[in-house]
């Protein structure tokens, strides 16, 4: 029996030996200079390995709202590059927020890669569209318009009838 608690402790170090220690994958490395964003900005992305890698630049949400400049670039070994987020006008008013996803892989698949990246929060405020009369404006003159409108109606009536 201590034979088997022996092999079966063995067994377990060798399988923490490999998760900890993996001899195969390799994990590419990216750095990014902002770690927030707060509306429309610019972000550097960094090759800090030996590598060429590819890299992917992405909204997770409000893809339609949000342009990035550009989306997809590869870099050398120690490379940077500037990437321009922008914030295009929306109809409706209102504060936003997400994730910009920046994925890099290397570009040689000659062995087992494993891709890594990083997520920087976005938040942003969308303004309502410029219009020369408030949208309150022209509920009210509409309210009024019908208001009087029916009240000329019923006066013509009542005479008509009487």
């Amino acid at each position: 029996m201590a034979g088997g608690r022996r092999q079966s402790n063995m067994i377990k170090y060798f399988v923490l030996l490999f998760l900890f220690f993996p001899a195969v994958i390799f994990a590419a490395g990216i750095e990014v200079t902002r770690a927030k964003l707060t509306g429309s900005g610019e972000i550097v992305v960094v090759n800090p390995t030996p590598d060429v890698q590819v890299f992917e630049v992405y909204a997770d949400d409000f893809a339609g709202m949000i342009e990035i400049n550009p989306a997809s670039f590869v870099l050398e070994a120690n490379g940077s590059k500037n990437v321009t987020v922008s914030i295009k006008s929306e109809q409706r008013k209102g504060i936003r927020a997400t994730n910009i996803s920046v994925v890099g892989k290397p570009l040689a698949e000659s062995r087992f890669t494993a891709g890594t990246g990083v997520k920087i929060p976005l938040v942003f405020q969308t303004e309502q569209s410029s219009s020369p009369v408030p949208r309150k404006l022209l509920w009210y003159l509409g309210g009024v318009t019908v208001g009087l409108a029916l009240v000329l109606t019923s006066k013509f009536l009542i005479r008509r009838l009487s």
